[in-house]
Order: C-alpha cells, then structure tokens, then sequence
C-alpha cells in the first residue's frame, strides 16, 4: 500500500513538473523579450555605421598608419614602433580582415536585401557602391578572399572558399555597372537626417563615387586586362557615367569630434605630448617636397627646433647625440577629432586619367587632369591659390612624364596609408630604400591572412595560400601586380 501511495505521489510531482515547464516554456518569449531592445532596423539605419566603420580601419594605428603609409614612407618610425618598419608585422594584431566582414560588409549586405525588397533603388545602389568599395579594400590588401560564398551563415555556408582576385574584380566591376544604373533612375533618397554622412541622400554623387571607382579598379587591373575601350567609353559619356568634379565631391566621412567613439582614430596619437609619438615624415617624402619646392609640406610637416623642414630616414639608427625630435614630426593640424578623412578623393581620381591618357588609354589631355589633381590636393591642405599657381610654374610645372604623375599622386595620398601602398605596389613609384634590418627584400606585397582563419576556415585558407607566389608571405605578389 505504502509503495502504491509512493508511486502516486511521483506520478502526480511529474505531472506537476511537466505542466510548470510548458508553461514556462510557453511564456518564455513574451516574458524576456526587451520592448527597448531592437531586433530589427530600417535598411537606412545600417548606412552610417557602414560608412564609419570603413573609415576607421582606415585610419588605424597599427594597419594603415604604422605599417602601409610607413611602407611607402610617407613617415618613418622609431623606438618600439620600429618592427612595422622592418616589416614585421604581428598577425594578431590585423583586425581590418576580420572587422570590415563581420561589420561594413555584413551590414551592407543587409541593407541591400532590406532595400531590395522594399523596392528602395536608390538606397540599393548605395549599398553596392560601398559593398565593392569594401571587398576592393580587403582584396587589394589581401589577394584571394572570401567573396561568392563570404557572409552566408545564416544559408548554412560556415567555410567559404577564397575566390581569385581577378574573379573578384570582375564581380565588382558589374556592382558597380549595375550601381550606376540603379542610382541613373533613382531621385535623392529618402532619408533620415544624419543618416547619409557621406551625401547627404544626394543620388548624383552616389552615382559619381560608383564611377569613380570603377575607373580606379580598371586603371588598378590595367596590366592584366585591355581596360581602353571601357575607359573611353566612360570618360567620353559623362551623362551616363558622371564621375567626381571637384574635391567636394570626394567620398569621405567627417567624424563628430563629440566622444561616444565618434572621433578620428587617430585623434590620440596627435594629442601625445610628443605629437604622433614615435611617427615622424620620412625623409623620402621632405626630400622631394623640398626638391618641388611644394607648397603642401608646411601642411603636412613641422618644422623643426631649428625651423627646417627634416625627415627621418628609414636607415636610421639612435645615437647618443641624435634625437628623432630633431625630425619634423606630422602637421598637428592634420589630427583633430572632427576630422574629414577621404575614403577615394578627387585628385587621385585625376591623377589616374592623366596616367589613363599618357598610355593611350583614354582621349583628353594629361596635363589637364594633372594640373587638376594638383589643385585639388593643395585644395584638401589648405593652400591658397597664389601658392598653388606658383607651384603649378615652378616645381610642379607639368613634364608629360608618368613618373612625376605618379610621384605626384603619392604626395597626395599621404595619410591615405592603404591607396598609397596599393598605388606603389602597382607604379613601383617612388623608388624606396629597404629600411634597416628590413626582414623582407621588398616592400610587402600583402598583409598575411588572420590567424583564426586556421580555426575556422583552414582548408580554403591554404588553398588561397598555395596559389601565391611564397604562400601566405608578406612577398608573395597579388594578381594585378603579376
């Protein structure tokens, strides 16, 4: 009997249970749900955070200032700093692989879907320009990278495999055709205020940034591809493809300067007490300013305690009777927290037509487009005209050469570490000096790949590694510099 009792009693402490369970189990989603807490955004609200993002990670320490601008000796470094200069590069400390997937790209993917279905072809199109804007950057950067199968978690794809650098360029060259058709048709977008930092919801400098780029991606992969009649047909159509006019219109993002993670990354290293601490302006760079006579250098350099204008080399060496503060540091004007930064800017959008029209590539006349982007860089610095005009009749005066285009176009992309480092692996302009105790024998043709690719996605990792001249090397060239 008392057995009986015992097993009617579980039976009944089951039943109960089981009935608390569901019940909680039912109720589970409306009780911890956060009626505060966003689940889902408007596409447009993925825009801003896009457009940051990407130029934060251009304008970090470590990736773009220590080490690419660095490598093309727009400023030379010292100290504990002087590993990136020797091409040492630490793998655990590149984020920009990692980050722009899981943050720009994925966004952006998001607000084309949103965008998409809700027929917005304007915001669509925006979404693409930036998109191929994005993967150009990594893929310039790294090579082969995830692209026809990258941001696919939630379709069950975890491993994507690394596509070729030229397919992926291919790709990109469509998004931006298809970019520019969609924004053609498209009235300014209807947006938010504030949430189109870039333009303002104005359509036509949408449409003119899609172009621009392309004609940079066409002019990048000119060695390897017949880009003439795509580049004519563009530059003579400027109804059907717009492209950027004045340094206005330059793609950009100025930072609030108001905290809350909202000011220039490079901010700090400014505001040190020795101002961009252990970065001073390579003598490669003062040594040819100086030798033009060019009116930016006050803009870019200080001078120093004896009111010269002195770069560090890449061969220096500490002794006991030379500080580097004897070297012009960065202009601390260059470093606010409300600052501008150009993500693809005017001038060097001119500078690659005059070079498009020096190979036969392109109608038009070089030294128009040259005398252009020299305006437009000096413009961006702050130089007045007079100064300008001077230069333009003095060191600056036009010489048909490619050399001084492309020694030109790198003046003005210092501080823009990764287009300079991308336009010198491509121009081999100017000739640089390995640094001391450099471990390579050139200057890096690439970023290795993140180590956590080893966990996650090994296979398709070294199979993008195998098909590079030295495997994951920092020497092993990418496609459009074979």
């Amino acid at each position: 009997m008392i057995m009986k009792l015992r097993n009617i009693y579980k039976t009944i402490i089951i039943l109960i249970s089981v009935f608390i369970i569901t019940s909680c189990e039912n109720g589970f989603d409306t009780i911890n749900t956060d009626p505060n807490n966003v689940v889902d955004v408007e596409p447009e609200y993925l825009l801003p955070g896009s457009i940051k993002v990407m130029a934060d990670y251009m304008n970090s320490n470590y990736e773009m200032l220590s080490s690419a601008d660095n490598w093309v000796q727009h400023v030379a470094l010292y100290n504990d700093w002087m590993p990136m200069q020797r091409f040492e590069l630490d793998k655990f400390r590149l984020g920009v692989f990692n980050n722009m997937y899981s943050g720009p790209l994925m966004d952006l993917k998001d607000m084309m879907k949103k965008a998409a279905a809700e027929g917005d072809d304007g915001l669509y199109g925006v979404g693409l320009t930036l998109y191929a804007f994005g993967y150009q950057m990594v893929t310039d950067i790294f090579g082969d990278i995830p692209y026809s199968e990258a941001l696919m978690l939630t379709d069950g794809v975890n491993k994507p495999k690394y596509d070729t650098q030229e397919s992926i360029y291919n790709a990109l060259l469509d998004t931006l055709t298809k970019a520019n058709e969609l924004l053609k048709v498209s009235d300014d977008l209807i947006i938010a205020n504030g949430y189109d930092p870039m333009y303002d919801g104005k359509v036509d400098n949408w449409r003119k940034f899609a172009n621009s780029l392309k004609i940079r991606m066409l002019m990048r992969m000119s060695a390897k591809a017949d880009v003439g009649n795509l580049l004519t047909e563009m530059v003579s159509n400027p109804e059907e493809y717009p492209i950027f006019e004045n340094t206005e219109e330059s793609a950009f993002y100025k930072y609030s300067g108001s905290g809350s993670g909202n000011d220039y990354p490079l901010a700090s290293v400014f505001e040190n007490i020795s101002p961009t601490s252990g970065v001073r302006v390579s003598k490669t760079l003062v040594d040819y300013m100086v030798s033009t006579d060019d009116p930016r250098l006050p803009k870019i350099a200080e001078e120093n305690k004896d009111g010269e204008y002195v770069g560090l080399s890449h061969s220096w060496v500490y002794s006991v009777n030379e500080e580097p503060f004897e070297y012009s540091q960065i202009n601390n004007g260059l470093g606010p927290r409300d600052k501008r930064v150009e993500l693809f800017e005017y001038s060097e959008l001119m500078f690659l037509l005059a070079e498009a029209n020096l190979k036969g590539y392109i109608g038009g006349n070089a030294e128009d487009y040259y005398t252009a982007g020299i305006r437009g860089s000096c413009g961006k610095f702050g130089v007045d005209q007079a100064s300008v005009n001077a230069f333009l009749a003095g060191g600056g005066a036009y010489d048909g050469t490619l050399s001084q285009t492309y020694h030109q176009k790198w003046v003005a992309l210092f501080m823009q570490g990764y287009e300079a480092w991308a336009e010198y692996r491509r121009t081999q302009t100017p000739s640089l000096s390995l640094p001391i105790n450099a471990v390579y024998d050139v200057v890096p043709y690439r970023f290795y790949y993140p180590d956590e690719e080893d966990d996650l996605n090994k296979a398709n990792k070294d199979e993008a590694a195998a098909r590079l001249s030295n495997g994951d090397k920092l020497d092993s060239k990418i496609w459009w510099m074979e």
